[in-house]
């Protein structure tokens, strides 16, 4: 019957939302822990609704889970009713002082509210109707399809989502006044941090290690091979440099900054420009601290399978201001 597969998918649905809480309930203290933060400041519920958007619209992007857009719309359906209607959930209209509560609590609302009812009695809810942007979902679509429990698409999906919040739980606490982009004769990612200093590094010798050919083998100055190519050897600069951003500037690029006629004699060749968390480069008489090289293990994925952070979107996107120029504190102006 229609109703015993609604049934089951609901109750399916139910502990999807379980191992979420379960997975974000050790992921919060870790994440805060890990960068010396404290969850003791009420985050709202908007920025809960954001999140689980966020996190749920993967859902749908998952290709062999069957119902995945009716799950993905019915779950942000959910959030956009209490994002929507506040004043109705009790439990979350008011100020909670920490991200985990606030987070635990509204998976909690999503499952007594509006998951448990149709596991207890789906025919009285069959056509229950939820709206999501365009997207229209009644209780009675959940008839058409079967999700399966532990299978390998719905783990899929729970990776998925729970790898987002996790990303969207260390991008509102990050410490962004502490840790900023020092870069290596390079320009940063975001703003090219020369304008806010009194040098001007154009006139600067270009000292990166120029590549002739991105493509050939690279060897070590024993004439021993350590990479395939550019990009294996970027792969096995992390291994030593986890926390850095390694970004390959071929000499054909439009945007290359400086490539000293390099493209007349090596078309395919490119630089590497090395970018690093830093704290304290505000003054650069100052030392400076690295950011940790077992958080960056921890958190970027393409290092840890186990990650949750994409590099590049962190470094690109995650709004972090540049540090004053590293090679300043290598080479401090004469006082005389």
């Amino acid at each position: 019957m229609e109703t015993d597969k609604i049934k089951i998918n609901f109750q399916t649905l139910n502990l999807f939302l379980t191992e979420l809480q379960n997975n974000m309930n050790s992921a919060i203290p870790e994440i805060y822990l890990k960068l010396e933060q404290a969850d003791d400041q009420d985050v709202g519920q908007s920025f809960l609704s954001n999140l689980f958007w966020s996190a749920f619209d993967l859902i749908s992007t998952i290709e062999t889970l069957k119902g995945k857009e009716v799950i993905a719309w019915f779950l942000s359906a959910i959030v956009q009713d209490i994002h929507d209607h506040i004043d109705q959930y009790p439990d979350l209209n008011e100020s909670i002082a920490s991200l985990y509560t606030r987070m635990t609590t509204t998976i909690t609302t999503i499952k007594n509210t509006k998951i448990s009812p149709v596991v207890d009695n789906p025919d009285a809810h069959l056509n229950d109707t939820y709206t999501y942007k365009d997207k229209t979902i009644k209780v009675s679509d959940f008839g058409t399809f079967d999700f399966v429990y532990a299978s390998s698409p719905y783990n899929l999906a729970l990776t998925q989502v729970t790898k987002e919040c996790k990303s969207q739980a260390l991008r509102k606490c990050f410490p962004y006044w502490k840790w900023k982009i020092g870069f290596w004769f390079a320009e940063n990612p975001q703003t090219n941090p020369c304008d806010q200093c009194n040098w001007g590094c154009d006139d600067w010798m270009d000292t990166r290690e120029f590549y002739e050919d991105m493509n050939q083998p690279i060897y070590d100055y024993n004439n021993n091979k350590i990479a395939d190519n550019i990009y294996d050897w970027v792969k096995k600069l992390y291994e030593d440099a986890p926390a850095r951003f390694y970004v390959i500037e071929p000499v054909s690029a439009p945007n290359v900054r400086i490539n000293h006629d390099h493209g007349s004699y090596n078309p395919n060749g490119a630089f590497i420009n090395e970018y690093c968390l830093v704290w304290g480069r505000d003054d650069f008489l100052k030392d400076w601290k690295d950011f940790p090289n077992d958080v960056a293990q921890w958190m970027f994925d393409d290092i840890n399978e186990n990650g949750f952070v994409d590099r590049n979107d962190f470094y690109y996107n995650w709004g972090l201001d540049a540090a004053d120029c590293m090679y300043k504190r290598q080479f401090p102006p004469d006082p005389n």
